[in-house]
C-alpha cells in the first residue's frame, strides 16, 4: 500500500512538472511569438514633422523639418533644436523592434506609463498624413535569472491605437520625455581660441580694460598679465554651452560687453543685462537666442574683473 501511494505522488508530481512547463511554454508563445518586427513604419525621406508632448509639462513639442534644416517650436516660442537631435530622433522612431509583449490589456496601462494621461505621445507626419502614432511609458531594467541587474534596459511603448504593450530596448523616455528648452541648442559660444589675440572687456565707468597677445605673451594694459589665467579663459570658451534660456527679450543696450578679436578682426562678441536674480546673456554664436544665467556664475566664467588675470592678485 505504501509502495502504491509513493507511486501515486511521484505520478501527480510529475504531473504538475509537465503542466507547468505547458502553461510556461503557451504564455511565453502568447507574449513573445508573432511579434511585428518593427513598431513603426516611417519613410525618413517624407518626414516633415515630429511632434511631442511629454508626460512632464504636457505642452506639445515640435521638431520641424524643412530640407535638410529642423527647427524647434512649441506655441508662440519658436528656439534652435540642437544639432543633430532631429535625425537622431528620427532613427530612434524608426527602430523600434519590440522585444516581447507585456500586456494586451487596457486596465495595465497605467502600470507601464504608456496610458494617455502618463505616457509620452509621440507622432511622426508627412505633411497631413501620420508616418507614426505611440505612446513612450516608463522605463525597467533587465535582470539576470538570479535576480540580479544586468544593465540592460528597455522602454514601455504602445501603438497609440492599440492596446498591446510592448518591451523595446533602450532609455526612450528620458529621450522623449523632455519640454521645449530641453530641446534647445544650448551652444552659447565657439571660439577658435588659437586664433584670438586682443580682448576687450568692455565694463561700466572706468573698469574697461585690454589684453593683447604679443610674441607668445599677453599683456593687460601695456603689461604683462597672467598668460596662465588668459589661456585657460580662453580655452574655457571655445564650447562654451549655457542650458538656461530667458523668456523676455531685455530692452536697451547691454551694460557689460566683451569682444574677441584675431588683429582687427571681430570673432565673437558677448553681451549682458543684469537682472534679479538672473543676467540676460548673448553672443554672436546665436545672436537671436537669449540665455540666462545666475550671477554669481557669470561673473566667475565670463564677465571677469581685471584683477582675475592680473600677475599676483587672485
Amino acid at each position: 500500500m505504501k509502495r502504491i501511494n509513493n507511486r501515486l505522488l511521484i505520478a501527480l508530481l510529475a504531473g504538475l512538472v509537465v503542466l507547468f512547463f505547458v502553461v510556461r511554454y503557451f504564455r511565453s508563445s502568447s507574449l513573445q511569438g508573432n511579434l511585428p518586427a518593427n513598431l513603426t513604419k516611417i519613410d525618413s525621406s517624407l518626414v516633415t514633422e515630429i511632434r511631442i508632448v511629454p508626460t512632464r509639462v504636457r505642452e506639445e513639442v515640435q521638431l520641424l523639418r524643412n530640407g535638410s534644416k529642423w527647427e524647434l517650436a512649441s506655441g508662440q516660442f519658436k528656439g534652435h533644436l540642437e544639432e543633430g537631435a532631429g535625425y537622431t530622433t528620427l532613427r530612434s522612431l524608426m527602430s523600434l523592434r519590440p522585444q516581447r509583449l507585456i500586456s494586451k490589456k487596457r486596465e495595465k496601462w497605467k502600470d507601464f506609463g504608456v496610458s494617455d494621461s502618463t505616457g509620452t505621445h509621440v507622432k511622426v507626419l508627412a505633411g497631413k498624413d501620420v508616418e507614426a502614432d505611440i505612446v513612450i511609458g516608463r522605463t525597467g531594467f533587465s535582470a539576470s535569472s538570479g535576480g540580479v541587474f544586468s544593465g540592460s534596459a528597455y522602454t514601455f511603448v504602445r501603438r497609440f491605437d492599440e492596446t498591446e504593450v510592448y518591451a523595446v530596448e533602450g532609455f526612450l523616455e528620458s529621450q522623449f520625455n523632455r519640454g521645449f528648452n530641453d530641446w534647445r541648442d544650448k551652444s552659447f559660444l565657439r571660439l577658435k581660441r588659437d586664433s584670438v589675440n586682443r580682448i576687450d572687456f568692455l565694463y561700466p565707468a572706468d573698469s574697461s580694460f585690454s589684453m593683447i597677445k604679443s610674441e607668445g605673451r599677453w599683456m593687460l594694459n601695456g603689461a604683462p598679465a597672467d598668460s596662465s589665467a588668459v589661456v585657460t579663459f580662453v580655452n574655457s570658451l571655445e564650447y562654451k554651452n549655457i542650458g538656461t534660456f530667458a523668456t523676455l527679450q531685455p530692452a536697451g543696450e547691454s551694460l557689460v560687453k566683451i569682444k574677441f578679436y584675431k588683429d582687427a578682426k571681430l570673432l565673437a562678441n558677448v553681451e549682458g543685462w543684469p537682472g534679479s536674480p538672473d543676467w540676460v546673456l548673448r553672443s554672436t554664436h546665436q545672436p537671436d537666442t537669449w540665455f540666462s544665467g545666475e550671477a554669481v556664475a557669470i561673473h566667475k566664467d565670463l564677465f571677469r574683473p581685471r584683477k582675475s588675470f592680473q600677475k599676483g592678485k587672485k
